[in-house]
C-alpha cells in the first residue's frame, strides 16, 4: 500500500472515528455533553460514580483520579488553572460551563491529588484521538508518496506524541514523520493535530455560532521538501 493511500486513509479514518467516539462517549443534548451515563454499570470505573449535572454528567472519582472512566491522574491541564481559580472562575462559570472543572479539576477542587501525575497530561478534548498516540511504522514496495514521491521503495515512521498544553488556545498533539530509502533519500515532516467538538465548551461567550456545526479534526504539516500539508 502506498504512503499516499495510507495518509489519505488515516485522515479520513481519524475524522470518522472522532465523530463516532464523540457520539459514543458523550450523550448530546442541546445544552450539555455527558462524559458518563448513570444507567451504565461501571461507566466511571469500578470505584467512580456517574453524577448528573445540568451542564453534562461527570464522573466523581476516588482520590487521585479524574476524567472519563476515572482513567486520568488528578491534575490541572492548563498552565493558567491556578490563575483562573484565583479569579474565581471555577465557581462563577459552574452554572453554565464545565470547562474549568474539566480542565482545572485539581485547582477547582473537583478531585484530590494523591501525589501522582503525568508529565504531560491528556486534555479531555483529545480523548477521542488518544488511541492513535504512539509510533506507527510502514514499508512500501513502490516510491509513491504524498506530497513528494521517492524513486525507490521506502520505510516510514509516524510518531504522534502529547504536547505541552498552552496557557490558552486549543491543545494539540505533535506529529513527526520520517520517510527514508536504502539509497539515502530522506523526507522529514513535523506538525500537529487537534480536534474541535461541535459543542465544545471553552468557558468564553460565543456569538453567531451555528447550531449545525460538525466535529472537526485538523492536521497541519511542514517538511524539508518545502511543502505544507493541511487536512481537515
Amino acid at each position: 500500500i502506498s504512503s499516499l493511500m495510507c495518509q489519505k486513509f488515516l485522515v479520513i479514518f481519524l475524522i470518522k472515528y472522532f465523530y463516532q467516539i464523540s457520539a459514543q462517549l458523550t450523550e448530546r443534548t442541546n445544552e450539555a455533553i455527558h462524559f458518563c451515563d448513570p444507567s451504565i454499570p461501571n461507566d466511571c470505573g469500578f470505584e467512580g460514580k456517574c453524577v448528573r449535572h445540568l451542564n453534562g454528567n461527570r464522573c466523581r472519582c476516588p482520590i487521585g483520579r479524574m476524567g472519563i472512566m476515572c482513567r486520568r491522574p488528578c491534575q490541572d491541564i492548563y498552565k493558567s488553572c491556578k490563575h483562573w481559580e484565583e479569579e474565581n472562575r471555577c465557581r462563577w462559570a459552574k452554572p453554565f460551563s464545565p470547562f474549568f472543572e474539566d480542565n482545572c479539576a485539581e485547582s477547582c477542587g473537583i478531585c484530590k491529588s494523591n501525589g501522582r501525575s503525568l508529565k504531560i497530561p491528556l486534555p479531555p478534548i483529545l480523548e477521542p484521538i488518544s488511541w492513535i498516540i504512539g509510533r506507527w511504522e510502514t514499508a512500501t514496495s513502490a516510491g509513491d508518496r504524498f506530497p513528494v514521491s521517492f524513486e525507490h521503495p521506502y520505510k516510514e515512521i509516524l510518531d504522534i506524541s502529547l504536547a505541552e498544553t498552552p496557557m490558552f488556545d486549543r491543545p494539540p498533539v505533535n506529529i513527526s514523520v520520517r520517510a527514508y530509502t536504502n539509497e539515502g533519500s530522506e523526507y522529514v515532516e513535523v506538525g500537529f493535530m487537534t480536534g474541535k467538538p461541535s459543542r465544545e465548551s471553552t468557558g468564553f461567550i460565543k456569538s453567531n455560532q451555528s447550531l449545525n456545526e460538525n466535529d472537526q479534526v485538523a492536521i497541519e504539516m511542514v517538511s524539508n521538501t518545502g511543502t505544507v500539508a493541511n487536512s481537515k
